[in-house]
């Protein structure tokens, strides 16, 4: 028993271990993504914040409004109201992959540890049986010494 120890299975817990690293790398991509997007729809907000509030401001200092420029202002609020909406189900639909993303890696993880445990195990039983085959190994020697004293002692 003086082989080391091989895992039968350890191709599969290579590309297991494998599979795990791509998936966490795709998790982290979404996560990413989704951030960009929660980031761009917080400044297409603030556009729309500061053109309310110039507008607003406007209106109180009293300053004329001509319609031509309510309508231009009314028109670019429109346009990032849509820009809003649609961010916000680009962002539903980047939550959703990052849940998916989540739950891949995580049934990733599971598949790779059963296969470490597996592992694990493997390494208990070839120590138990190394530490039994050294037992076995001494005992033998042990009875050789203990015949052979016997036998200098019976001359």
């Amino acid at each position: 028993m003086s082989r080391s120890f091989q895992f039968p299975l350890q191709r599969v817990l290579n590309v297991r271990e494998i599979i795990e690293e791509t998936k966490s790398l795709e998790l982290k991509r979404s996560q990413s993504k989704l951030e960009i997007e929660k980031n761009q729809l917080k400044i297409l907000k603030d556009r729309k914040d500061e053109m309310l509030s110039e507008t607003r401001l406007k209106t109180k200092r009293g300053d004329r409004l001509t319609l031509n420029s309510l309508q231009i202002s009314s028109n670019y609020v429109s346009q990032l109201n849509e820009s809003i909406n649609g961010k916000k189900i680009a962002i539903d639909k980047s939550a959703q992959l990052v849940e998916k993303d989540r739950s891949e890696v995580l049934k990733a993880s599971r598949e790779k540890k059963i296969v470490e445990i597996l592992k694990d195990q493997h390494l208990q039983r070839y120590i138990k049986d190394l530490n039994r085959a050294q037992e076995k190994e001494e005992s033998e020697i042990g009875l050789r010494i203990s015949a052979k004293r016997k036998a200098e002692i019976a001359r």
